[in-house]
């Protein structure tokens, strides 16, 4: 068993030392320097598409506040108890509800 182990671990040194790399791309082609930079871009593109969708969220966030409340009812806070169950705490005319959605 012992000699069946090493024979195998000659024979992959050996692949290793007589193969020759292999990139994705060409091998005549392959610039690291091109490669950085790529992957650079791409990066920024991601954070800026991630920036982009945090303060939009945020906007649009604000903005629809605006339109949900109203001049009577003003919602003091929410509590999601699962997912059909919510308990809500609203003032109405300067008294206080608590309400239970289902």
């Amino acid at each position: 068993m012992k000699s069946r182990r090493n024979m195998f671990i000659y024979f992959l040194i050996f692949i290793v030392i007589i193969s020759t790399p292999v990139y994705a791309t060409n091998y005549e082609n392959y610039n690291p320097g091109k490669t950085i930079l790529k992957l650079i871009f791409y990066i920024i593109i991601v954070l800026i598409v991630l920036i982009i969708a945090i303060y939009g969220t945020k906007f649009i966030a604000k903005k629809s506040k605006r339109f949900i409340n109203s001049r009577f009812i003003q919602i003091i806070d929410s509590l999601n108890l699962g997912v059909n169950f919510k308990i809500i705490i609203v003032e109405i005319s300067d008294v206080i509800y608590i309400l239970a959605i289902t």
